[in-house]
């Protein structure tokens, strides 16, 4: 095995920056969408961009970088860092 598999649940979390509230959001691992174009860091290979693909495809694509693209481009939010975002404008209610 190479080591690259699906993902069968994503879970995207934000925490407030007061730590007084977290938001979580479940994206369906068969959630259609565009996979922007990406790198794997591992070997370098580069993956063009996919219309349509299943979400879950972006793990075995290209590794968490591909799918840290792929959430940002579907969220339009800033993935700081893998396990780490911050979507304050999406996730949370105004006011909230």
């Amino acid at each position: 095995s190479d080591g690259k598999g699906n993902s069968d649940v994503m879970m995207l979390m934000n925490l407030s920056a007061d730590r007084q509230r977290v938001t979580v959001v479940s994206l369906p691992r068969d959630l259609l969408t565009d996979i922007p174009a990406c790198e794997d860091p591992q070997t370098g290979e580069v993956y063009p961009e996919q219309q349509s693909a299943q979400l879950n495809m972006a793990l075995s694509y290209g590794g968490p970088g591909c799918t840290v693209a792929a959430i940002n481009h579907l969220t339009r939010c800033l993935a700081v860092e893998w396990g780490r975002h911050a979507c304050h404008r999406h996730l949370h209610r105004r006011g909230g």
